[in-house]
C-alpha cells in the first residue's frame, strides 16, 4: 500500500515520524511524507521514506494527518488539543494512530553527507531553536558548555553569522546535520530539531541534552541524551 503522513512543518517533528515511516516500510508499504520544501533535504539521509509536497498530492491508499500545527506561524485547533490532552508529542500523534501505535522511536539514518571542513576535535552544540516553550538563552547554553568542555566549541546554526567567543559552523544543507553531529567528539543540544537528529545519529549516552528549566514533559523529548540542568 502506498502511505501518505501529513505533516507540514516543524523538522523535529517531521524526523520524528521517520521511524514510523521506517515501521511502515519495514512491512513493504511505500510511505511519503508530506510537508513543506525547505524540509525535503532532510530526506536524502532516510532511503525508506519520500518527500512530498502539500501543493501536488499523488494518489495513495492511505492519507494519516498527523500534524499539529496547522497554522502557517504554528498552532491550531489540533494544537490546542495537543495541549490540553497532557500527553507527549509522542503519544498524541503515534498513540493515537493505529498504523504507527508501538513504533515511536529515534530516527533511523541510512545514508550520511559529510561537510568538508568540519574539524572533529572542537565541541559542538545547538543552543538555537524556534518553538521551545521555556526558551533558553543561549548565553546560558554555551556557558555550561564552557565549564562542561572546558575549551573553545563550534555553534551549529542554520544562520551564517559569527559569535565573538567561538567559532560557527553553518550547515547550509539539512543533509549534513546526521553527519555533523554524528562525526561530534563532542555534542549538546537544547530541546530542538538537532536533539531529535542526535537521537538518531549517536549511541545513547554519548551527546548532552539541556533540559528546559521547566519541567517540559510535552516538549522535551529525552531519548538517549545525558540530561544536564543549565
Amino acid at each position: 500500500m502506498r502511505y501518505l503522513i501529513v505533516y507540514h512543518q516543524r523538522l523535529g517533528d517531521i524526523v520524528h515520524l521517520f521511524a514510523g515511516a521506517k515501521h511502515l516500510a519495514d512491512q513493504g508499504h511505500e510511505v511519503l511524507i508530506e510537508c513543506n520544501h525547505r524540509y525535503h533535504d532532510i530526506f536524502r539521509c532516510a532511503n525508506y521514506v519520500t518527500p512530498s509536497s502539500p501543493f501536488n498530492r499523488p494518489d495513495v491508499d492511505v492519507i494519516l494527518p498527523l500534524q499539529i500545527h496547522e497554522y502557517v506561524d504554528g498552532g491550531g485547533p489540533r494544537f490546542e488539543e495537543y495541549r490540553h490532552s497532557g500527553q507527549s508529542w509522542g503519544q498524541f500523534v503515534y498513540d493515537r494512530t493505529p498504523e504507527l501505535a508501538g513504533s515511536y522511536g529515534p530516527p533511523v539514518f541510512t545514508d550520511y553527507f559529510e561537510m568538508d571542513d568540519q574539524e572533529d576535535d572542537r565541541p559542538i552544540v545547538a543552543p538555537y531553536g524556534y518553538s521551545q516553550k521555556t526558551p533558553i538563552p543561549p548565553e546560558v547554553v554555551l556557558d555550561t558548555a564552557r565549564r562542561l568542555f572546558g575549551r573553545s566549541l563550534y555553534i551549529l546554526t542554520d544562520q551564517p553569522h559569527e559569535h565573538r567567543m567561538d567559532g560557527h559552523l553553518y550547515v547550509k544543507r539539512l543533509r549534513e546535520l546526521p553527519a555533523v553531529i554524528r562525526r561530534a567528539r563532542d555534542f549538546m543540544t537544547i530541546n530542538t530539531s538537532t536533539s531529535i537528529i542526535a537521537a538518531g545519529a549517536r549511541e545513547a549516552g554519548t551527546y548532552w541534552h539541556i533540559q528546559e528549566p521547566v519541567n517540559n514533559f510535552q516538549d522535551d523529548t529525552l531519548f538517549g541524551g545525558k540530561v544536564l540542568m543549565p
